[in-house]
């Protein structure tokens, strides 16, 4: 006696053991098509050649199909009650005699159900106004098993007035048209309909695009060095200029003079730059370029970046300046150092100074902080000596984010017994900044402090570049009346700026400049100005003594 057994995705019947003649099978299925809705059966039927009965015949299916028990027809065929899945499509079927390994394939398809959604998209999304540029609407029909039904009367329609083009049913639940824009900005309703069923989207219209490119010269930077940013507006269409401004922006925040710079021109691109600087930071800078339309309805808004800008410390410059090289014993030297950098701008150097005689800190002098006067930082160091002697002063600037260490050159200062027929020391104080590379020096700034009236400044400059080979000034009073009301007040100094006498010459490796400050029966001032490549000048400070036609010589009490 045989015994039926049922499973689910398969179903086989199972016979006495013996060999079998069976050499092919064919397999069909009763109906061939059926809902996707997993209840709806079909019956599978295998037929053996030749047609031998008591075989043990299983089926299977691709799509998760369920069998009932296989039933031997005792006729040579053998059947299966299939129920189908919820997925739609043709899968394949496959009986199986196990007896003679001997198996036979059909396929049988799944049908969708009655539309139940519709979906609709727009791609792209948004699209120029310009009366050419395209859109496709895609409807997505499915029934309550998600499966997509094809054949359906789909429909599109806008309130915007495109043109739809027809229909195309892509046989898989999706139908698509194609929407050609308007020539008017704005936002569109598109709706997709099959019969009692519809869904609705939104396509925007631009009338054109704009693209902002943007570049920053140079690519790394240091601190105050300028910086070009520029960015460059193109229009999507040749008959639309762009105008408006663009916004400069360091990490979203707008950049100072640069937050507002108008673009306007007669091309299809336009290109606008703007001058600016940094501090140095230990990330790069993220620089953006925005650009904002002045006609929305005919151009749409851009960005470019962001670009990075990587800004390191500049390197900088201490020069030290003493009141005087040679002082009387109980006198005071006044020590000045100005702190300068390569590149200057509203970035100073901060920090602190230290001040050396010798290599040893002077202990007076310790840790002096740095203040900002005018486009200098300046630190200042007073010194009472006690004693006659020589000293060697130096000044050490430590640095800070912006700006690198540096160490002024060594200062001589002797300190003597004034003879009597000596009446004073010029204690003029003389700041200067100059701009090297490894071409040319250009002197920024030379200042003298404190000039005594009466005293006589002397120029000279030799070698390449040097716009003159002797000037002289004298320091004299400035004009002033009194009256009965006003009394003119006691004026014993002044402040000499240099700076126009040298008409921003480029001073060329080995010229040489000094400045000489001379009072009869004083003790002066003497400045010697070593031009070098690609670093600062040599600086050379001595007295000089009324009796005396060599600086530095003479000075001491004899």
């Amino acid at each position: 006696m045989s015994v039926l057994l049922a499973m689910v995705g398969c179903a086989w019947l199972a016979a006495p053991a013996r060999a079998s003649g069976v050499t092919s099978l064919s397999v069909a299925a009763n109906p061939p098509s059926i809902p996707a809705d997993g209840t709806t059966t079909t019956t599978v039927t295998a037929t053996a050649t030749p047609r031998i009965i008591g075989e043990s015949v299983s089926f299977m299916s691709s799509g998760g199909q369920t069998f009932g028990a296989t039933k031997d027809n005792l006729d040579g065929t053998y059947s299966a009650v299939m129920t189908s899945s919820k997925t739609a499509g043709t899968f394949k079927i496959t009986a199986t005699d196990t007896s003679s390994a001997v198996s036979g394939t059909t396929t049988v398809t799944q049908t969708p159900g009655a539309p139940q959604t519709i979906e609709v998209t727009v791609s792209p999304h948004s699209i120029p106004a310009d009366g050419s540029s395209t859109s496709t609407a895609r409807a997505t029909v499915k029934d309550a098993n998600g499966n997509g039904v094809p054949g359906e009367p789909v429909a599109f329609s806008t309130d915007g007035g495109q043109p739809i083009g027809p229909v195309t049913d892509h046989d898989d639940g999706t139908y698509t048209a194609t929407i050609t824009s308007t020539t008017i900005a704005g936002s569109s309703t598109i709706k997709a309909t099959d019969g009692a069923l519809s869904d609705q989207t939104t396509l925007d219209q631009a009338v054109n695009t704009s693209t902002t490119g943007l570049s920053v010269s140079p690519g790394t930077a240091a601190t105050n060095q300028p910086v070009t940013l520029s960015a460059t507006v193109s229009s999507s269409a040749h008959n639309v200029h762009p105008a408006g401004s663009v916004a400069f922006e360091n990490g979203g925040v707008p950049i100072p003079g640069c937050a507002a710079v108008p673009v306007s021109g007669s091309g299809q691109s336009v290109t606008v730059s703007c001058f600016t600087s940094f501090s140095a930071a230990s990330f790069p800078q993220q620089i953006t370029a925005a650009f904002s339309s002045s006609q929305p309805k005919s151009l749409a808004d851009s960005s470019g970046g962001p670009t990075g800008l990587l800004v390191g410390r500049d390197s900088s410059s201490t020069s030290l300046d003493v009141s005087n090289p040679t002082i009387s014993v109980g006198g005071v030297a006044t020590y000045t150092v100005t702190v300068g950098s390569s590149y200057t701008g509203p970035v100073h150097p901060s920090g602190v100074v230290e001040f050396l005689d010798a290599g040893t800190p002077i202990a007076a002098c310790a840790q002096q902080a740095l203040t900002v006067v005018g486009s200098f930082s300046t630190a200042t160091c007073s010194v009472r000596y006690a004693s006659a002697g020589k000293h060697q002063i130096t000044a050490t600037y430590s640095g800070d984010v912006n700006f690198g260490p540096s160490t002024s050159s060594s200062q001589a200062v002797s300190v003597i017994t004034l003879p009597p027929k000596i009446l004073g020391t010029i204690t003029s104080v003389t700041q200067w900044t100059f701009f090297y590379t490894p071409s040319y020096t250009k002197i920024l700034a030379m200042i003298v402090n404190r000039a005594p009236i009466g005293t006589t400044v002397i120029l000279k400059c030799h070698g390449h570049g040097c716009p003159f080979s002797e000037r002289k000034l004298f320091v004299t009073k400035p004009k002033c009346k009194s009256t009965s009301h006003h009394r003119c007040p006691a004026v014993r100094t002044e402040t000499l700026n240099l700076l126009s006498r040298f008409r921003n010459q480029h001073l060329h490796p080995g010229a040489q400049l000094t400045i000489e400050l001379i009072r009869p029966q004083w003790i002066g001032k003497h400045y010697l100005f070593t031009i070098r490549s690609g670093r600062a000048p040599r600086v050379w400070i001595a007295c000089l003594a009324p009796w005396e036609s060599r600086p530095g010589v003479g000075c001491s009490l004899r």
